[in-house]
């Protein structure tokens, strides 16, 4: 049998196992992609109406350049230490 701690991280398979975290796809929550669900999702994505981490909105903005519409984009509100004051309403407003 091979030992996966000999691959780096990033050539392994995700995890799909992991229990699904209670705050998963919420703004400022865990990430809503299963295999991911890092802290800090701040990127809402229209089309599953849930929130993503910076990495993995990056991720699925590259994949879909042609579909302009699922776009995930940052709604977080930061003060000027960069901290998540807020969520950005539908419209890009703060609030």
């Amino acid at each position: 049998m091979i030992d996966p701690t000999l691959f780096p991280a990033t050539l392994r398979a995700p995890n799909l196992d992991q229990p699904l975290k209670p705050d998963k796809g919420l703004f400022n929550g865990s990430c809503n992609r299963r295999a991911c669900q890092q802290p800090g999702a701040t990127f809402w994505n229209p089309s599953t109406r849930a929130h993503y981490c910076r990495s993995c909105a990056g991720k699925i903005n590259h994949a879909n350049p042609e579909f302009p519409q699922w776009r995930l984009v940052d709604v977080a509100v930061r003060n000027e230490s960069g901290q998540v004051t807020g969520r950005k309403d539908d419209d890009g407003n703060g609030g």
